[in-house]
C-alpha cells in the first residue's frame, strides 16, 4: 500500500512537484449537528454525551481518508474514504483472525486498526450515508481518486501541454505539529475547527451565514487566513457572533495572525455577550493556556467553564 503520507506527485515534464495538502490537520466525525448557540439545561441535560467537548473523541469517531486530485482546489489532497458495505463485512471478519494473517489483506487496514466501538459506529454511519465524499480541503466533491497501489494517477499536468503526474515515494516526511483539528457532521459538513488544542472555531449556525462562516473554516485549512479574515470581519460587522468569535479565536491562537491576547479577550467576550457559547468555550482555553497580554489563571478559566457548560457546551 502507497504511504500517501509520506509520498508526492510529481510532473513528468517539468518535474514540478505536488505535495498532499492539509497534512498538519486531523479530521473526525461527530454525531452532533445541531445549533450550539441554542443549548439549554432543559433542552440538553449536562449528563448527555452530544455537547461539544474540550477532549471531543468521547463523541466522535476519526476520519478515514484517501489521497486524490481535487478539480476544485487543483493540487493533491485528501478525500473522505467511504468504504462501500460489502468491504465493511470483509473487514468484520478479517478482525476475527489473528492481526498478522488480518493484515495481509492490505485494502482493509484502516478498517482493521480501528478499534471495534469506533468500527461499529463508522459502520452504522456508513449505511445512513448518501452524500458524495467531500474534500477535506474545500468541502467539494469534484475530484480524481489516486490509486494507492499504481504510480500512474490518471492525472496529467494542464500547464505542462498536459504532461502524466505520477506517483513518487519520498524518502522523507514529518507530520509536525498537528494545529488543526476538523469536525464534520455525518454528511460531511464541516462544523467546526479547533485550533492548536485551545479555541474553536464553529460553522454550525442557523444563520443563513453558515456558508460563509465555513467557507472562511476552509480557508484556515487551506492556511489562507487572508480570506478567512476577510469574511470573518465582515460578518463581525454585521453582529453575527459565530464570527466575532471566530476572529478570537485566530488572535487567541496565532493562527494566520499575529497573537494577540488584549485583542482575543475583546472579541470574544464581544461574542459571549451576544449570546456566542463557544466564545466561552475559548475564554476558557486563554486562561488555561495564557496568551500574548493575557496571563494564565486556572479560577478564571474554570469560571468560564462554567458558564460554557450551563450553555450545554462541555469543557472537561
Amino acid at each position: 500500500m502507497l504511504n500517501y503520507l509520506g509520498s508526492i506527485l510529481k510532473c513528468t515534464g517539468c518535474d514540478q512537484q505536488f505535495n498532499f495538502d492539509a497534512a498538519n490537520c486531523y479530521g473526525y466525525y461527530s454525531n452532533h449537528s445541531s445549533n450550539l448557540t441554542t443549548f439549554s439545561d432543559i433542552n440538553n441535560p449536562l449528563d448527555d454525551v452530544t455537547g461539544l467537548r474540550h477532549y471531543c473523541e468521547v463523541d466522535s469517531i476519526p476520519l478515514l481518508m484517501s489521497p486524490c486530485w481535487c478539480l476544485h482546489c487543483n493540487t493533491a489532497t485528501f478525500i473522505e474514504r467511504l468504504p462501500d458495505i460489502e468491504q465493511y463485512m470483509k473487514a468484520s471478519a478479517l478482525r476475527r483472525l489473528p492481526p498478522k494473517k488480518a493484515r495481509n489483506h492490505h485494502i482493509y487496514d484502516s478498517l482493521l486498526e480501528l478499534e471495534d466501538t469506533t468500527f461499529a459506529l463508522h459502520y452504522q454511519w456508513r449505511l445512513q450515508r448518501i452524500t458524495a465524499p467531500k474534500c477535506l480541503r474545500c468541502g467539494n466533491s469534484a475530484y480524481i481518486a489516486i490509486d494507492e497501489n499504481k504510480k500512474d494517477t490518471g492525472i496529467t499536468h494542464e500547464e505542462c501541454w498536459n504532461s502524466p503526474i505520477e506517483c513518487v515515494s519520498s524518502p522523507w516526511f514529518s507530520m509536525g505539529h498537528i494545529r488543526t483539528s476538523c469536525y464534520y457532521a455525518l454528511d460531511g459538513k464541516l462544523n467546526w475547527l479547533h485550533l492548536d488544542g485551545s479555541a474553536v472555531i464553529s460553522c454550525m449556525t442557523d444563520h443563513p451565514c453558515q456558508a460563509d462562516l465555513r467557507e472562511a473554516a476552509y480557508a484556515i485549512i487551506r492556511k489562507d487566513t487572508a480570506p478567512a479574515l476577510d469574511v470573518l470581519q465582515s460578518l463581525a460587522r454585521e453582529g453575527i457572533s459565530a464570527a466575532i468569535t471566530g476572529l478570537g479565536g485566530l488572535y487567541q491562537t496565532g493562527m494566520g495572525v499575529e497573537p494577540d491576547g488584549k485583542l482575543a479577550l475583546h472579541y470574544l467576550s464581544k461574542g459571549l455577550a451576544a449570546g456566542d457559547g463557544i466564545a466561552a468555550v475559548n475564554l476558557a482555553g486563554l486562561y488555561r493556556f495564557g496568551a500574548t497580554g493575557v496571563d494564565k489563571n486556572e479560577e478564571i478559566s474554570w469560571s468560564y467553564a462554567r458558564i460554557a457548560r450551563k450553555m450545554g457546551i462541555f469543557l472537561y
